[in-house]
């Protein structure tokens, strides 16, 4: 390496071109800011502007590999351009499974520009850290809701499964579509993840609450579509329907679902059934007709009506 005595005085294209990268960390670190602002209004070489930041504050209390990636980017800026290319290609990789697509014009500059500001920041080797600053940093969270239900990767994982779950388990909003990107991007934002769990506590109170007489079922691992399922099945079978008719907001299925029957149990399968015979939609049903003639013929049977008596 040319000794600074040798070397030609570097212009202000010159200056900007090697000490760009640390434009990032100024934005986090006033004393840095300074450092650099003085290094370009001087004409500083890289050796004399990393002995300045070397006695720094901020030197002295950042990590190793923070402070070797500054260095290298003054001093060795070919190194450091093909490590940017690498935390570019890792950083596109991890924002891609999370669900961001296009980054826009200039997404490799903003890649690689995002693993300095990592780096800056601590987060190259922390992925959790890393994956909760992505996310906040590249995804619009003040997208319209119809654009966000486009959103790929574990963003989308995470949406379909909390929407699903909000059925499964009886969920009802009339902000359902707010609530569940609210909570996907709460959730992403604090790490990045695509974990459930929290999502589905909050439907197992809402459920065990709303549906008490099953609360046992429910937070034993239950759904309330699987606790549901042999009532809609036997309903809509007496009530001559198909079974996907039949909601949580029918009348018979919130009556059976979310009062108590005597004794401060569930109501039995076969008071359900009675629940359903006594809904008008009962007397319409072939069922009911098949009731009423076999009702008729056994009483006709009973007071010698039929099979000619008299």
């Amino acid at each position: 390496m040319a000794t600074i005595a040798e070397r030609k005085e570097p212009t202000d294209e010159d200056i900007k071109a090697g000490y760009g990268f640390v434009g990032l960390i100024g934005d986090q670190v006033p004393e840095i800011r300074d450092i650099l602002n003085k290094a370009v209004k001087e004409k500083w070489t890289p050796d004399r502007f990393v002995m300045s930041v070397a006695s720094s504050n901020w030197w002295r209390n950042t990590s190793p590999g923070q402070r070797d990636w500054v260095v290298k980017w003054a001093t060795d800026p070919a190194a450091a351009n093909a490590e940017a290319e690498r935390g570019a290609n890792l950083l596109q990789a991890e924002l891609s499974a999370m669900g961001v697509g296009a980054l826009g014009e200039n997404y490799r500059t903003n890649l690689r520009n995002a693993w300095a500001e990592a780096i800056a920041l601590g987060f190259n080797e922390n992925e959790t850290a890393r994956r909760q600053w992505l996310f906040t940093k590249f995804f619009n969270q003040n997208a319209a809701p119809e654009d966000q239900l486009t959103w790929g990767g574990q963003h989308a994982r995470l949406v379909r499964d909390a929407f699903q779950m909000a059925h499964d388990y009886g969920y009802q909003s009339s902000d359902l579509t707010g609530e569940v990107l609210r909570w996907v991007n709460g959730n992403m934002a604090a790490g990045g993840t695509a974990d459930i769990g929290g999502w589905q506590s909050s439907m197992i109170n809402y459920a065990a609450s709303k549906f008490a007489p099953y609360a046992a079922d429910i937070r034993g691992g239950k759904t309330v579509a699987e606790v549901a399922r042999p009532i809609t099945d036997r309903v809509a079978d007496l009530l001559e329907m198909n079974p996907e008719a039949l909601d949580l907001n029918d009348p018979i299925m919130k009556k059976a679902l979310t009062e108590w029957g005597a004794e401060n149990r569930a109501y039995s399968l076969n008071e359900i059934e009675n629940f359903a015979r006594q809904d008008s939609r009962w007397k319409t049903t072939d069922n009911a007709m098949e009731s009423s003639i076999k009702l008729l013929n056994e009483i006709g049977s009973t007071f010698g009506f039929l099979g000619g008596s008299r």
